[in-house]
């Protein structure tokens, strides 16, 4: 009876897990046919889902486009870390897939050595990576194109440059599906275009940022004088203007409010403004002919820029030929890197030096209904000097007389956004009246503004050497102003939905908690360096004055009190320098601490703990049989 007891029990158990697998399967098949596309992103900062600015462009695709993804995915079998980001990025793509509604397809290519598919990846001028001995060549890479024959590449994907990757995908599908060129609208008071340049007398060639974005943009030249923007202007792009007539700071203003994008270059004392009187002439009435500035409009947006102050930062000069022996650190030419470039900004995050000279800088008034994102920014060691210390400047170290940090950093570049209102009111002005029943009182969306304050930060001198080469101009750039103008065009110039996608969170985890471990001991160290240096100079200073109390033909001699002034002050320099090491040797213990903490967890506590509930579930079972 017992027998047949158990028989039963072992037959009802097979056939409960016979029912629980084909449940499962039946389960898993109603999910891939009524589920499909469907996903639950349940990471922290939304990884695999895609921005609404995204998901606006993918859907207003109106012309089947061909992306094609090139992995080597048997070349990078020892990558493991390449292999992951390639899949996070096909990922990504099989999710613009699906967003698209059908007109994307995708195409995954491994391109195997020798094989026409790697010549296909070779010709299209992706880059080949070598992976190390007997791999072959490895590529990662996309090519993008429409049914106009258009194409775009992206020659090799690099994790550095994660934090940006839904921007670059996105950026490439809206430039696909949007072949036209975006139209600039330039208006300059510099001579970017080239031109006669009054002071050589001679001609001069255009500007290598003119070139640059030139190739990228359709550029139409504008005047002051009866300015019109045309409804197919895209961008305006106003470079050191200075007084504009009302009938253009009217068309400005307006095109502002309808939804126009604008890049306005300011500058407080521009060195290539050629048209201005010299400055360093004696009799020159004028001194401020060199600034620009349109505080009309800056009133209106609740910008402030007050273009009699130029920035400085000691710690940011850029060493200039003064006409000395030697090259001297100029405080107001600054060389900002990448700790004064915003890294969450698609503009600025993959730069690495922009260069500047004499420039301003923005803030926000107190009842300002916009937002200001800064781009460029100096150190919190900088400070403003009125532009008159810098006429007849003899002496460039004499920038340095009386120099007090602000203890803020002072904001050279950045996004304005927000509803604005018109700088004319509800009407527009007098002579602005047949016009009256177009007038725009406020924005009719949230303004895009990029602000710079700073000019001559487009001249060549600042960003790029240009040299002949059996005819032609050669560039060898050493700062990144002119990608710089072309990142801010090439965001500009995109919709509205493609300037919302910002940078996205790094796949990457960092080790958060070993971070502020080394950067709480590093400020300690840096006030304990501060500290000693403090006192260096206190030593150095008496020592100076001992000096200066001695002739020439005399032998320095200190007094017992000088001498154990002396004496005490290298043993407490002494003790500085253990308090430093300790401070660095505390860093690396707690580190440490921490490391075995994680070790003990991951490798006894945690098996430990499930130990424990696998006896538990056992004990348990068994009293209840």
């Amino acid at each position: 009876m017992s027998d047949n007891k158990q028989m039963a029990q072992k037959t009802t158990g097979a056939l409960t897990l016979l029912t629980l697998a084909a449940g499962f399967i039946f389960l898993i098949l109603l999910s891939n046919t009524f589920l499909k596309g469907v996903r639950l992103d349940l990471t922290e900062n939304g990884l695999y889902s895609v921005s609404a600015g995204t998901m606006e462009i993918l859907s207003k695709i109106d012309q089947p486009l061909t992306l094609r993804f090139f992995f080597s995915d048997e070349a990078t079998r020892k990558l493991p870390g390449t292999r992951i980001y390639a899949n996070r990025v096909r990922e990504m793509l099989e999710e613009y897939v699906q967003r698209s509604g059908g007109m994307i397809e995708l195409q995954t290519i491994d391109p195997l050595p020798f094989s026409e598919e790697e010549d296909q990846a070779a010709n299209y001028g992706l880059q080949a990576m070598q992976a190390g001995r007997g791999t072959g060549s490895v590529y990662f890479g996309l090519v993008g194109t429409n049914d106009f024959d258009d194409v775009i590449i992206v020659p090799a994907f690099q994790q550095r440059n994660e934090q940006f990757l839904e921007y670059d995908l996105t950026k490439l599908i809206y430039t696909l599906s949007h072949p036209q060129r975006a139209v600039i609208g330039l208006l300059s008071e510099l001579p970017l275009a080239g031109g006669w340049n009054p002071a050589t007398r001679s001609p001069e060639q255009p500007w290598a940022v003119y070139g640059a974005i030139s190739e990228m943009f359709e550029i139409r030249a504008l005047t002051k004088d009866g300015l019109e923007i045309g409804p197919d202007i895209d961008v305006l792009m106003l470079v050191h203007p200075k007084q504009l007539p009302t009938a253009t700071l009217y068309a400005i203003d307006q095109f502002v409010l309808n939804g126009g994008r604008l890049l306005v270059f300011v500058d407080p004392l521009a060195e290539t403004d050629t048209t201005a009187t010299d400055l360093q002439n004696p009799f020159n009435e004028n001194l401020g002919e060199k600034s620009s500035s349109i505080p009309e409009l800056f009133e209106a947006w609740g910008v402030q820029f007050d273009p009699s102050q130029v920035v400085v930062d000691r710690k940011l000069a850029l060493a200039v030929n003064a006409g000395g022996p030697r090259p001297v650190e100029h405080i107001g030419m600054l060389g900002l890197g990448a700790a004064q470039l915003n890294d969450e900004d698609v503009l600025t995050g993959l730069l690495s030096s922009v260069n500047v000279g004499l420039s301003g800088h923005f803030t926000l008034t107190e009842n300002a209904t916009t937002t200001l994102q800064p781009l460029l920014s100096a150190t919190e060691d900088s400070t403003s000097l009125p532009i008159s210390r810098f006429f007849y400047l003899q002496d460039v170290d004499s920038l340095r007389d009386g120099y007090e940090p602000s203890g803020q950093s002072h904001v050279i570049a950045a996004r304005l956004s927000g509803q604005v209102h018109s700088a004319f009111g509800d009407i527009p002005p007098d002579n602005q009246d047949d016009a009256e029943t177009d007038h725009l009182a406020q924005s009719v969306e949230s303004v895009n503004i990029i602000l710079v304050g700073d000019a001559d930060m487009l001249a060549n001198h600042l960003w790029v050497k240009v040299s002949n080469f059996f005819g032609q101009s050669m560039l060898s750039k050493f700062a990144n102003n002119g990608d710089f103008v072309a990142n801010a065009l090439d965001n500009l110039g995109g919709s509205e939905a493609l300037i919302s996608i910002r940078g996205r969170a790094s796949f990457s985890r960092p080790f958060e908690k070993v971070e502020t471990l080394r950067r709480t001991a590093d400020e300690q160290f840096r006030a304990k360096e501060q500290e000693l240096q403090a006192k260096l100079e206190e030593t150095e200073k008496a020592l100076t004055d001992l000096q200066a109390g001695q002739s020439d033909s005399q032998v320095l001699t200190f007094s017992d009190e000088q001498s154990a002034e002396i004496d005490q002050y290298i043993t407490r320099r002494s003790e500085i320098r253990k308090e430093l090491r300790q401070v660095r040797h505390d860093l690396d213990r707690n580190i440490d601490r921490l490391g075995r903490n994680l070790r003990l967890i991951n490798i006894a506590l945690v098996p430990s703990l499930i130990t424990l509930l696998a006896l538990a579930l056992l004990v348990f079972r068994r009293r209840r049989q």
